[in-house]
């Protein structure tokens, strides 16, 4: 066998005679002779590339970068079902202290010359089909590198990006015959092994304790020795694992440390923990099957000597991943992102009972009783010591008080009504940290909400050298995360305090419709102004990418808006039926806590040709449409004629079966459509007529303009689109007539005001500011069509400005910008500790940032207080934010 460059990838078979004396040499050095090979892999070509860095402000020095990874799944067979990535640097290298982070997945080896990274996707996403890989549904993962001077690598396309199947499904494919675990002899053909950066059998344990203690357990299999300091930076040989030996085989191996507030000492000299209490399927065993795998849930008793006092906590390590935990007697967290690694606190201060807990174990062969090897006795309990608890945030005494509604303010009309209510309290409960994995098919049976896994602050990230308005946009697609309902990723929540919630929404009608967002401050999923708001956020996009793209957002926007299509298409479950309101509004705002501890019934309402709602259909067909022509521009091609394909449905349903949604839904004291259903027809209808360009869609939206007189001038709001439609109409037909209407109602609005003192437009008591930001938005989207553009644009600056803080009482509207920024807005979810009481009159500044929520902001005379309890000043909401983000995309394209 002759190898013509030996520098070339390697693909090295079994050892020969080589023609390189040198290779020779080192490879008769080697402990075995053994056939050696290390494959190329598949080239992905492109599939990663650097796309922004972070600079240390005192230093200079880059000391962050991100990769975006967006695999070619058509390079690799489908029927892969375990694959591996390989990241090789074309020149440079990573320094020592470098870490990593990848979402979805997680990089497992670097090669010993610091070139070479082995990265795994995460349990569930090992399909090589898998929609989270495909470049056609999901635009990248990313890999966040940090560490003190990343000077060492860089340019664009610094890495060579190759993937290899390590097993195939063999129903369709038979076995590829290697597997592939470490990638770095890419970087050198003798090289074996790399630096394992986390060991698939021994997880990393985190290193808090003040005393450990070590054992080493002998099992059937080579000696396992565990330590808590020991599982980072193992050296690796081609036969053994040095500094720390691991054993497949191996299950139990216990290391104590004892905290000073800790009177305990217990099973075996390990402490206040044992390994040898009962670990068992139960009596009845509950099994089953995911995929090829099993799942089953376990119940483990570890038995304490004496009493945990002082809060006390313990901390267990698993050797089997564990996806879901229940702790009777207090609250569990997950510490590491793959499920080894928990965290036990209890309720009590003074604790003399065993520590009991039933979890959900995944990935075992086979099924049946306690006979499973892997999952009986107390093989998975591997490690655990005891510390001070942790606790996220007061708990409050129970008490009541008034609260207001959900974004339940009105934009015209008489009538306008405030609902009140009283009881603003939770109660402590059985709060199981993060989604288990059986939630999609056993949903209906299983609990609203779950626990955040590792409940944070939320940090932001703006760009390097980001002006305030990028910033602000950041900040604003942040507030749309905080507000979503349903399962949120454990890995790619931007917004750790946020539990996974709304669960079981549509169990009671038999239908799916989970997702969406809450409205307000509250947790009702009410569908016509979240519908507006995906409709005023995809405008401003399509409008402004070249400012979503300046201020590094687009991406996160186009995924804050999928959120909501999905969910709008999910309620769209017939042609003439459409589910337009999940939770009932008065029952809702009686609870002040955050969503994942809802436990009263979420009642699902809908429309159709019965019960029809003109107003609520056309809005979520409007959404639809313009969100398509976004999709389209991100290339989502297929998505975008699915969401065009529903939007033309729904107006069919609007136009034909006409009606007020509020006649079958009960929203009139929330969301009242006083201005009627004949603007959200014609908004509809221009929509599709932009999204599809055809002539007799044109020619319907010109008729139904006319028809339905939506030449007025106003306000642009949830409510009223007339304006909207004008300035859409000009877009779709460049007629002067439209353009005409536009400057005459837009110039209109401006004069007459009326104004602040200090210069914000004031156009309604309810949420001033959100008046003021959708007076702003229809100016700028007015100037960017040509029309008024300069007297336009610097409206809409003056108002952005005023409510970022530049105004005589140096007072920002928008949570988390600046310290001048509101700290108390009525918000549940932010006001609350994850688990336990809740008070919204509980005094100072709410417990979680609620980044970028736009407040409704001051009175006529700029007087403002930050005052949780105040709804009129200080609620929240999806609409308030929707053309706020428009204005600042604006501002960045055009300014």
């Amino acid at each position: 066998m002759s190898i013509k460059n030996p520098h070339a990838p390697w693909d090295i078979e079994c050892r020969g005679e080589w023609p390189n004396t040198n290779w020779r040499a080192v490879w008769k050095q080697r402990e075995s002779n053994a056939c050696f090979f290390c494959p190329t892999g598949t080239l992905l070509p492109s599939a990663t590339s650097l796309f922004q860095s972070w600079t240390d402000s005192t230093s200079g020095l880059i000391v962050g970068r991100e990769a975006r990874i967006r695999p070619d799944t058509d390079l690799l067979s489908p029927w892969c079902t375990d694959f591996v990535l390989a990241l090789k640097l074309k020149g440079g290298f990573i320094p020592e202290d470098a870490t990593f982070d990848v979402l979805g997945a997680r990089v497992t080896h670097i090669s010993n010359d610091r070139t070479v990274l082995t990265i795994k996707p995460n349990t569930g996403l090992n399909h090589w089909v898998h929609p989270y890989w495909n470049k056609n549904s999901h635009f990248g993962t990313r890999l966040v590198i940090h560490g003190s001077d990343l000077s060492t690598f860089g340019g664009k396309n610094v890495f060579l990006t190759y993937a290899h199947c390590n097993a195939f499904d063999p129903h369709f494919q038979a076995s590829p015959g290697i597997s592939v675990n470490d990638w770095s002899c890419m970087s050198n053909p003798i090289e074996t092994y790399g630096t394992a950066l986390q060991d698939d059998t021994c997880p990393t344990t985190t290193t808090t304790t003040t005393t450990t203690i070590s054992t080493t357990t002998t099992t059937n299999g080579p000696t396992t020795t565990h330590s808590s300091t020991t599982h980072s930076s193992t050296t690796h040989s081609s036969t053994t694992h040095s500094s720390t030996t691991h054993s497949a085989t191996t299950h139990s191996s216990t290391t104590v440390s004892s905290s000073p507030t800790t009177t305990t000492s217990g099973g075996g000299g390990n402490g206040g923990c044992s390994i040898k209490g009962s670990h068992s399927l139960g009596q009845n065993p509950n099994w089953w099957q995911s995929g090829n795998l099993w799942s089953y849930q376990a119940y483990v008793t570890v038995p304490i000597s004496g009493c945990l006092q002082n809060n006390w906590s313990a901390t267990i390590t698993f050797t089997k991943s564990i996806s879901s935990i229940q702790f009777w007697s207090g609250t569990v967290q997950k510490i590491d992102s793959q499920g080894f690694v928990w965290k036990f606190t209890g309720n009590d201060a003074n604790y003399c009972n065993n520590i009991e807990f039933t979890y959900i174990g995944d990935g075992v062969q086979t099924s049946g009783g306690n006979t499973a090897a892997n999952v009986a006795g107390t093989e998975n309990i591997n490690f655990c010591y005891f510390g001070d608890s942790t606790t996220q945030g007061p708990t409050s005494t129970p008490s009541t008080t008034t609260n207001g509604g959900g974004g339940g303010g009105t934009t015209v009309g008489p009538g306008t009504t405030t609902t009140t209510s009283s009881s603003t309290h939770v109660t402590s409960g059985n709060c199981m940290n993060g989604v288990p994995p059986e939630w999609q098919a056993q949903r209906c049976s299983m609990q609203q909400g779950y626990c955040p896994i590792n409940p944070t602050q939320a940090t932001p990230n703006y760009k390097n050298g980001a002006n305030d308005y990028e910033k602000l946009l950041h900040l604003s697609i942040m507030f749309y995360e905080a507000q979503r309902s349903g399962p949120l990723s454990s890995t790619a929540n931007r917004i750790p305090w946020r539990g996974s919630a709304g669960l079981k929404d549509g169990c009671d009608v038999g239908h799916d419709l989970t997702g969406g967002w809450y409205d307000a401050g509250d947790h009702v999923k009410f569908n016509f102004p979240m519908a507006y708001s995906v409709t005023t956020l995809a405008w401003g996009m399509i409008s402004f990418r070249d400012g979503y793209v300046a201020a590094g957002e687009w991406n996160r926007a186009v995924s804050s808006i999928k959120w909501v299509t999905d969910y709008l298409i999910a309620c769209h479950t017939a042609p003439n039926e459409f589910w337009a309101q999940v939770g009932d509004g008065h029952l809702d705002h009686s609870f002040w806590g955050p969503a994942h501890l809802i436990t009263h019934n979420r009642p699902s309402y809908k429309v159709d040709s019965a019960n029809p709602g003109s107003d609520v259909a056309g809005e979520a067909a409007a959404a639809l449409a313009s969100a398509s022509i976004v999709f389209n521009t991100h290339g989502m091609t297929a998505y975008a004629a699915e969401c065009l394909a529903h939007a033309k449905q729904l107006f069919n349903f609007a136009n034909s079966f006409r009606g007020t949604y509020t006649g079958s839904v009960p929203a009139s004291s929330f969301y009242n459509s006083w201005s009627g259903y004949n603007d959200e027809i014609a908004w509809a209808a221009a929509w599709i007529a932009k999204a599809t360009g055809t002539a007799s869609d044109i020619s319907t939206a010109e008729s139904l303009y006319s028809s339905m007189g939506m030449s007025s001038g106003g306000d642009y709001s949830w409510d009223d689109k007339k304006t909207g439609i004008q300035i859409l109409m000009y877009e779709v037909t460049q007629k002067s007539s439209y353009k005409s209407t536009v400057s005459s109602n837009t110039n209109s609005l401006i004069s007459n005001g009326p104004y602040t003192p200090q210069g914000m437009i004031y156009r309604q008591q309810w949420g001033p500011a959100r008046h003021a930001a959708n007076a702003a938005f229809i100016a700028i989207q007015a100037a960017r069509n040509g029309i008024d553009t300069q007297s336009f644009l610097n409206f809409a600056k003056g108002q952005a400005d005023y409510l970022k803080g530049q105004n005589g009482n140096n007072q920002c509207f928008i949570v988390g910008f600046a310290s001048n920024c509101p700290k108390r807005p009525h918000h549940r979810s932010s006001s609350c500790p994850t688990s336990g009481g809740c008070d919204s009159n509980a005094p100072g500044a709410n417990l979680w940032t609620l980044y970028g929520a736009l407040v409704g902001g001051p009175n006529q005379n700029d007087q403002w207080s930050d005052d949780r309890n105040d709804y009129i000043a200080n609620e929240v909401a999806t609409d308030y934010n929707a053309a706020w983000q428009g204005v600042l995309a604006g501002l960045v394209q055009m300014l």
